[in-house]
């Protein structure tokens, strides 16, 4: 898949702005076509349901596959879905640092 990003960074930006969503669990990776992938984990299917609502408002994103895990308060996060970068298989997920 060919990245972008800047849309990546655009869909991060805007979800991390929205006041009723916990996106710090929350992997954003965008092709050039506009295909967003969200994974992950939230703890209210609310939650799950905004991010990929504001997801598809973002200029530029033609689809979103979600990959979304709900994980209720108390209940413990699946082993490797702990954060947003680990993908439970050694990768992350073609994660780039932007060395900021």
């Amino acid at each position: 898949m060919n990245n972008d990003p800047q849309l990546t960074q655009e869909v991060t930006k805007k979800l991390e702005g929205y006041p009723k969503l916990d996106a710090s669990h929350l992997r954003v990776v965008a092709s050039k076509a506009g295909y967003v992938t969200l994974s992950g984990y939230v703890r209210h299917f609310a939650e799950k349901v905004d991010a990929i609502s504001i997801a598809k408002s973002v200029k530029g994103v033609q689809s979103v596959l979600d990959d979304i895990e709900v994980v209720p308060p108390g209940q413990e996060v699946p082993k490797g879905r702990d954060t947003a970068y680990d993908f439970g298989d050694g990768s992350d997920g073609g994660a780039e640092s932007s060395g900021e």
